[in-house]
């Protein structure tokens, strides 16, 4: 573990705090509802083998269930709030995309930028849109070959 601090250029103290913020921010909960972690170029590689329609029927599949369990086991109830605490968890820990939200009168806008291509892309927009779904919100959604933007409007964030 010293190697690894010295490596990361982190005092000892520092990366005992990471890996310790990891396990209970994410990892003991990801467990719990099985996660399973696999690479991106295996992801990317099943992603390629199917069909569009394929993948937004697995995206929306996914994302009416797993951040549905993740969300209840971690946070107890599933409401906005701990929709947005899932994805800024997933983007730490997950490693799915990067988050970045901004809001402005009354509309959020939540940008998940991503290395993963115009398939994930349409994957995670179907995740998305089961997920706020389940919070009975129907967001605007757009993709691009890097990215998912979630437009909510007439809700602060």
């Amino acid at each position: 573990m010293q190697r690894e601090a010295k490596e990361s250029d982190e005092s000892l103290n520092t990366l005992i705090n990471q890996i310790l913020r990891f396990e209970t921010e994410f990892a003991a909960t990801a467990r719990k509802i099985g996660t399973q972690a696999i690479t991106r170029r295996t992801y990317r590689s099943l992603l390629e083998a199917m069909d569009d329609e394929e993948i937004a029927r697995a995206g929306r599949t996914a994302g009416a269930n797993t951040p549905k369990d993740f969300i209840e086991s971690k946070y107890g109830h599933i409401n906005l709030e701990n929709v947005l605490n899932f994805l800024r968890v997933f983007s730490v820990y997950g490693r799915s995309w990067d988050y970045t939200e901004t809001t402005h009168e009354d509309k959020t806008t939540i940008v998940l930028n991503h290395i993963m291509g115009r398939k994930y892309s349409l994957f995670t927009a179907s995740y998305m849109a089961s997920l706020f779904e389940t919070i009975r919100l129907e967001p605007r959604i757009s993709t691009s070959e890097s990215s998912v933007i979630i437009e909510l409007s007439g809700t602060r964030a």
